[in-house]
């Protein structure tokens, strides 16, 4: 099954009707099932989202990207900080350039974070990716 209601929005919902899996994919909303508790950069516009399920809800995941024309340094240290206090645990995954990686998680909750800013573009692009197996 296929939810077209918000094709010209740039958003898609699929449902497999045999196992009840989803897929959203688009829009520049945080999905609705994402964690509460993780921080969103304030001065940041999101991009493009995605997520989905698989039948019975037993794995999720989301796929979240926020814009910024602050720096990567600024944009770092929000999330060193407030990835701390809301419980998030991460762990520095690398560096290159200028970009910043880490591996996130709370709960049953994992995924992979990345600030970069691209060559040639005056935004820092954020970029969340979180699943969760139950």
């Amino acid at each position: 099954q296929t939810n077209l209601s918000d094709v010209d929005k740039g958003k898609l919902e699929f449902t497999d009707p045999k196992t009840g899996a989803k897929l959203n994919i688009g829009g520049t909303t945080v999905p609705q099932d994402f964690p509460k508790d993780f921080p969103i950069y304030p001065n940041a516009t999101v991009t493009s989202s995605a997520s989905g399920n698989k039948s019975g809800g037993s794995d999720s995941g989301m796929w979240l990207t926020l814009t910024t024309k602050d720096d990567v340094t600024k944009v770092a240290s929000y999330y060193e900080t407030n990835l701390k206090t809301n419980g998030w645990s991460f762990d520095h995954a690398g560096t290159n350039g200028i970009s910043k990686n880490w591996i996130i998680s709370k709960d049953k909750l994992t995924g992979y974070m990345a600030i970069d800013k691209p060559d040639g573009t005056d935004q820092t692009a954020i970029v969340i990716i979180i699943g969760e197996t139950k």
